[in-house]
């Protein structure tokens, strides 16, 4: 909820326009005829996120912690994210999850 003068009141799925950037923490935006100034960490560049892909193992691996997700060759994997880390994608084999590296997975 905006609590400042120049500030704008939105909520989740609120597709924006964002017209001013010169504030790292504050954007200033356009949304179904208001606008005003809202925190920048709340809002999502949709053009960054990507479909889940499918990948296939390409060899064994042996999960060294619980963030990440041990796999067989052959087994499919479902990745999720692959723009936080490009070494480390974030993927979902059945219902485990977890961080697994790219040098493992093939794109089918």
């Amino acid at each position: 909820t905006a609590s400042g003068v120049g500030q704008i009141t939105l909520k989740r799925g609120d597709e924006v326009v964002v017209s001013n950037k010169a504030n790292e923490e504050w954007w200033y935006v356009f949304c179904g005829g208001k606008q005003g100034w809202f925190p920048s960490a709340f809002l999502l560049d949709k053009s960054l996120i990507k479909e889940p892909e499918k990948f296939k193992v390409i060899a064994n691996y042996t999960a060294e912690s619980e963030q990440e997700l041990a796999a067989k060759k052959g087994e499919i994997v479902l990745i999720t994210d692959q723009t936080s880390n490009p070494e480390w994608w974030f993927g979902v084999i059945g219902g485990r999850e977890g961080w697994i590296p790219v040098s493992f997975l093939k794109k089918l």
